[in-house]
Protein backbone atom coordinates (compact mmCIF):
# COMPACT_ATOMS: atom_id res chain seq x y z
CA UNK A 1 0.00 0.00 0.00
CA UNK A 2 1.83 3.50 -1.04
CA UNK A 3 1.83 6.20 1.67
CA UNK A 4 -1.05 7.96 -0.19
CA UNK A 5 -3.39 5.52 0.05
CA UNK A 6 -3.40 4.60 4.35
CA UNK A 7 -5.90 4.42 6.08
CA UNK A 8 -7.36 7.51 7.72
CA UNK A 9 -6.71 7.25 11.56
CA UNK A 10 -10.31 8.32 12.14
CA UNK A 11 -13.06 8.02 10.32
CA UNK A 12 -14.26 10.91 8.76
CA UNK A 13 -17.80 9.91 10.16
CA UNK A 14 -16.33 9.94 13.31
CA UNK A 15 -14.17 13.19 13.13
CA UNK A 16 -17.52 15.01 12.74
CA UNK A 17 -19.13 13.09 15.60
CA UNK A 18 -16.25 14.63 17.66
CA UNK A 19 -16.41 17.53 16.20
CA UNK A 20 -20.19 17.87 17.15
CA UNK A 21 -19.33 16.95 20.55
CA UNK A 22 -16.81 19.61 21.21
CA UNK A 23 -18.63 22.59 20.07
CA UNK A 24 -21.50 20.89 22.24
CA UNK A 25 -19.02 20.81 25.27
CA UNK A 26 -17.82 24.48 24.57
CA UNK A 27 -21.92 25.78 24.01
CA UNK A 28 -22.66 24.32 27.65
CA UNK A 29 -19.30 25.80 29.28
CA UNK A 30 -20.41 29.32 27.82
CA UNK A 31 -23.91 28.88 28.76
CA UNK A 32 -23.13 27.72 32.09
CA UNK A 33 -20.48 30.18 32.80
CA UNK A 34 -22.95 33.26 31.38
CA UNK A 35 -25.67 31.93 33.81
CA UNK A 36 -23.48 32.72 36.79
CA UNK A 37 -22.70 35.63 36.29
CA UNK A 38 -25.26 37.44 34.23
CA UNK A 39 -28.88 37.53 34.08
CA UNK A 40 -32.16 38.78 31.78
CA UNK A 41 -34.75 40.70 32.23
CA UNK A 42 -37.09 42.99 30.40
CA UNK A 43 -37.47 46.67 31.36
CA UNK A 44 -40.73 46.42 33.52
CA UNK A 45 -41.89 50.20 32.83
CA UNK A 46 -41.03 53.46 30.85
CA UNK A 47 -39.79 54.98 34.74
CA UNK A 48 -36.16 55.04 32.82
CA UNK A 49 -37.35 56.31 29.03
CA UNK A 50 -35.35 57.81 27.36
CA UNK A 51 -32.64 55.75 28.21
CA UNK A 52 -34.71 52.29 28.36
CA UNK A 53 -38.54 51.93 27.04
CA UNK A 54 -40.91 48.78 27.90
CA UNK A 55 -40.18 45.62 27.50
CA UNK A 56 -36.88 46.05 26.21
CA UNK A 57 -34.95 42.98 26.65
CA UNK A 58 -31.64 43.65 28.99
CA UNK A 59 -28.59 41.68 30.12
CA UNK A 60 -27.49 42.19 33.98
CA UNK A 61 -24.43 41.82 35.81
CA UNK A 62 -25.11 39.43 38.94
CA UNK A 63 -22.58 41.75 40.69
CA UNK A 64 -24.40 45.46 41.87
CA UNK A 65 -21.62 47.97 40.96
CA UNK A 66 -22.70 51.17 43.17
CA UNK A 67 -21.28 54.27 41.30
CA UNK A 68 -23.28 57.26 40.65
CA UNK A 69 -25.06 57.21 37.09
CA UNK A 70 -25.01 53.56 36.57
CA UNK A 71 -28.16 52.09 36.11
CA UNK A 72 -29.43 48.97 38.88
CA UNK A 73 -31.81 46.19 39.19
CA UNK A 74 -34.03 45.69 42.44
CA UNK A 75 -36.37 44.52 44.85
CA UNK A 76 -38.21 47.80 45.61
CA UNK A 77 -40.65 46.14 48.17
CA UNK A 78 -40.01 47.41 51.71
CA UNK A 79 -40.96 44.56 55.06
CA UNK A 80 -43.51 46.39 56.96
CA UNK A 81 -44.53 48.84 54.53
CA UNK A 82 -47.45 47.59 53.78
CA UNK A 83 -49.64 50.59 52.76
CA UNK A 84 -47.02 52.32 50.47
CA UNK A 85 -45.81 48.55 48.93
CA UNK A 86 -49.72 48.07 48.06
CA UNK A 87 -50.21 51.95 46.57
CA UNK A 88 -47.81 51.33 44.00
CA UNK A 89 -48.42 47.62 43.36
CA UNK A 90 -44.79 46.25 44.68
CA UNK A 91 -44.86 43.04 45.95
CA UNK A 92 -41.80 40.79 47.25
CA UNK A 93 -41.38 39.41 43.26
CA UNK A 94 -41.93 43.13 41.86
CA UNK A 95 -38.26 44.17 40.32
CA UNK A 96 -37.43 47.67 39.38
CA UNK A 97 -34.96 49.52 37.21
CA UNK A 98 -33.30 52.72 37.96
CA UNK A 99 -30.37 54.98 37.82
CA UNK A 100 -28.11 55.19 41.28
CA UNK A 101 -27.69 59.08 42.52
CA UNK A 102 -26.80 59.02 45.87
CA UNK A 103 -24.23 56.98 47.54
CA UNK A 104 -23.64 56.55 51.40
CA UNK A 105 -22.76 60.14 52.43
CA UNK A 106 -24.03 61.82 50.03
CA UNK A 107 -26.91 64.47 50.50
CA UNK A 108 -29.46 64.81 47.59
CA UNK A 109 -31.82 68.09 46.70
CA UNK A 110 -34.27 68.51 44.33
CA UNK A 111 -35.28 72.18 44.49
CA UNK A 112 -36.68 74.63 41.19
CA UNK A 113 -36.21 71.81 38.69
CA UNK A 114 -32.84 70.76 39.83
CA UNK A 115 -31.18 67.61 41.42
CA UNK A 116 -28.42 68.58 43.55
CA UNK A 117 -26.00 66.28 44.95
CA UNK A 118 -23.75 67.16 47.33
CA UNK A 119 -24.67 70.94 46.68
CA UNK A 120 -23.94 70.46 42.96
CA UNK A 121 -26.45 70.18 39.97
CA UNK A 122 -26.29 66.62 38.65
CA UNK A 123 -26.29 67.31 34.94
CA UNK A 124 -28.43 64.69 33.40
CA UNK A 125 -28.21 64.25 29.41
CA UNK A 126 -30.18 61.35 29.90
CA UNK A 127 -33.32 63.02 31.47
CA UNK A 128 -36.64 63.04 29.50
CA UNK A 129 -37.37 65.83 30.55
CA UNK A 130 -35.55 69.57 31.43
CA UNK A 131 -37.05 70.13 34.69
CA UNK A 132 -38.36 67.70 37.63
CA UNK A 133 -41.99 68.95 38.56
CA UNK A 134 -41.20 68.51 42.41
CA UNK A 135 -39.27 69.65 44.79
CA UNK A 136 -37.75 67.69 47.65
CA UNK A 137 -35.85 68.93 50.92
CA UNK A 138 -32.16 68.05 51.13
CA UNK A 139 -31.53 64.31 52.80
CA UNK A 140 -28.36 63.14 53.82
CA UNK A 141 -28.10 59.07 53.13
CA UNK A 142 -26.76 57.09 55.90
CA UNK A 143 -24.75 53.75 55.97
CA UNK A 144 -25.83 51.53 53.52
CA UNK A 145 -28.55 53.58 51.95
CA UNK A 146 -29.19 54.36 48.02
CA UNK A 147 -30.92 57.05 46.14
CA UNK A 148 -32.76 55.67 42.86
CA UNK A 149 -34.23 57.34 40.37
CA UNK A 150 -35.85 56.76 37.19
CA UNK A 151 -34.84 58.99 33.94
CA UNK A 152 -38.27 59.90 33.31
CA UNK A 153 -38.62 61.68 36.45
CA UNK A 154 -41.66 63.19 36.47
CA UNK A 155 -43.26 59.98 35.95
CA UNK A 156 -41.07 57.32 38.38
CA UNK A 157 -42.13 55.62 41.67
CA UNK A 158 -38.75 56.09 42.75
CA UNK A 159 -36.59 57.21 45.66
CA UNK A 160 -38.23 60.48 46.15
CA UNK A 161 -41.43 58.56 46.97
CA UNK A 162 -40.19 55.16 47.80
CA UNK A 163 -37.26 56.53 49.80
CA UNK A 164 -33.86 54.65 49.67
CA UNK A 165 -32.76 51.29 49.20
CA UNK A 166 -30.08 48.92 50.92
CA UNK A 167 -27.38 46.82 49.38
CA UNK A 168 -29.22 43.30 49.91
CA UNK A 169 -32.58 44.57 47.57
CA UNK A 170 -30.33 44.93 44.41
CA UNK A 171 -30.16 42.54 41.88
CA UNK A 172 -27.58 43.50 39.41
CA UNK A 173 -26.20 45.78 37.16
CA UNK A 174 -27.47 46.59 33.59
CA UNK A 175 -24.55 46.03 31.42
CA UNK A 176 -26.62 45.63 27.87
CA UNK A 177 -30.07 46.89 26.85
CA UNK A 178 -31.39 46.35 23.31
CA UNK A 179 -32.46 49.36 20.92
CA UNK A 180 -36.13 48.79 20.35
CA UNK A 181 -38.54 47.15 22.11
CA UNK A 182 -39.12 42.93 21.47
CA UNK A 183 -43.12 43.82 22.00
CA UNK A 184 -45.25 46.66 20.45
CA UNK A 185 -47.18 46.94 23.46
CA UNK A 186 -45.65 50.16 25.26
Amino acid sequence: MSTSQKKPIISLKRFHILEGVQLFIVAALVILTFNHFFIHSFVPSMSMFPTLRQNEFMIVSKTPVFEHENILLFYPYKEGNAEMNHGFGITEDTVFVKRLIGLPGDTIKIENGLLYRNGVVVEQPYQAEEYINYSMAEITLLEDEYWMMGDNRNHSADSHVLGVFHAEQFIGTVKFHTLFPWSKSN
